[in-house]
């Protein structure tokens, strides 16, 4: 079977099951008597060479049974057996099917939200020319546990004066201040950085 033809039947197979089985049975039926044909030309009886031809090519359950798997039908049957089991007993169970749809909902939507950070933040490079060669160097306190204790600026211009390894090297801090003047005050987020530092990214 060409492979044009075997998606022809697994979408006849999605769509109509009973369309499916029909044209197994003419393909059996086919090779039914196309076989009774020939020991009817050996001289034996119609109705003998069927039942011969029958009970060679055995029962037509397990010779459908066979056409479904050589087609790759079976799994839609089974997939669609499935599903209709499924919609039964949901339809008996409001309350789980409640359930089970709000759970699915929450796990999506949280499964969907955790992707967008870890896509966001690790997978998708970032927004710069070289992303893969910029770094990040901060100082901590072993004493404290490792937290950032941030950096002086002194210490910052010796490292950049000192460092062999680094290109270049720009330093910034962020600040919460308020902005005052016509009508109310508005807090902003704002970054005190080094002049370099546009021109590192660049």
């Amino acid at each position: 079977m060409s492979m044009s033809s075997r998606l022809r039947t697994w979408w006849r197979a999605m769509r109509s099951g009973r369309a499916v089985d029909a044209q197994i049975d003419d393909e059996l039926r086919f090779h039914v008597e196309s076989r009774a044909e020939d020991l009817m030309r050996g001289g034996v009886a119609r109705e003998e060479a069927l039942r011969r031809a029958k009970a060679e090519l055995g029962s037509a359950a397990a010779a459908r049974e066979n056409t479904r798997q050589a087609w790759g039908t079976r799994s839609f049957d089974d997939l669609r057996a499935d599903l209709r089991y499924a919609l039964r007993m949901l339809r008996r169970s409001p309350g789980f099917t409640a359930i089970a749809v709000g759970s699915l909902a929450l796990g999506i939507g949280a499964n969907t939200a955790i992707f967008s950070v870890v896509n966001a933040v690790l997978l998708r490079p970032l927004p710069y020319p070289h992303p893969t060669e910029l770094v990040a160097v901060t100082e901590a306190s072993t004493e404290q546990g490792g937290i950032d204790t941030g950096l002086s600026y002194q210490d910052f211009d010796a490292w950049r004066q000192q460092s062999h390894t680094l290109s270049d090297l720009a330093g910034f801090q962020f600040h919460d201040l308020t902005l005052t003047g016509n009508g109310d005050p508005v807090a902003l987020d704002t970054v005190i950085a080094t002049p370099n530092l546009f021109s590192l990214l660049e």
